[in-house]
């Protein structure tokens, strides 16, 4: 009977004194806490209270404190959100921007890529039509000179002819002189030897 009585009362003890324990955790210091509580005692079953716990003093403040510095954390943490997302927008603008740039720059490098072609393309025809030029003015010095050549022979030649026309001149003046000579002699000889001398003597001229 003694037993009995006495697993009755440890029974209903236990159903009146019942305890229990949840953990709570400061996110910032990533501090665990435990808390202990106990079921519906009988003072609230008495106040007509029912679903309700029980906190030491000391634990109701240490979870306050804990719910107070995890509010605080999370505005924390959304304030360093809010900053992350501007940071990210201006980062992103400025990855836009780049983007524009390399993409600005790179439109410009094709464009001078294709300038520097043509430039090329245009030294290569200017290269071959001065090799051209070279060719032309090659056959055009040898022209020259073969001119320059028969030139010089013309001048040589005329030179000649004009020494021979100069020394015909010189032999056509001594003749014209001996011509002359003649002439006066025979005015002479027709004024002092009778005419048939004087034809003779042309005749003999």
């Amino acid at each position: 009977m003694r037993r009995l009585i006495f697993v009755l009362v440890t029974l209903v003890c236990t159903i009146l004194f019942a305890k229990g324990a949840f953990y709570v955790t400061e996110y910032e210091s990533k501090t665990e806490y435990q808390i202990e509580y106990m079921l519906d005692s009988e003072l609230h079953t008495w106040v007509g209270k029912k679903d309700s716990v029980d906190l030491s003093l000391d634990k109701f403040n240490l979870l306050l404190s804990v719910i107070e510095k995890n509010a605080h954390y999370v505005e924390k943490l959304k304030n360093q959100l809010e900053i992350s997302n501007k940071q990210i927008a201006d980062l992103q603008k400025e990855l836009d921007a780049a983007v524009a740039t390399m993409t600005s720059l790179r439109d410009r490098l094709t464009e001078k890529e294709k300038l520097l072609d043509t430039a090329i393309a245009t030294m290569t025809s200017l290269r071959d039509t001065l090799t051209e030029k070279e060719k032309l003015l090659a056959s055009q010095n040898e022209i020259i000179a073969d001119l320059t050549d028969k030139l010089k022979q013309k001048d040589n030649l005329i030179n000649n002819l004009r020494q021979q026309l100069h020394n015909q001149e010189i032999i056509n003046k001594s003749q014209n002189e001996l011509i002359e000579k003649k002439n006066e002699y025979i005015s002479i000889l027709e004024g002092t030897v009778p005419a048939t001398a004087t034809n003779l003597v042309k005749e003999m001229d």
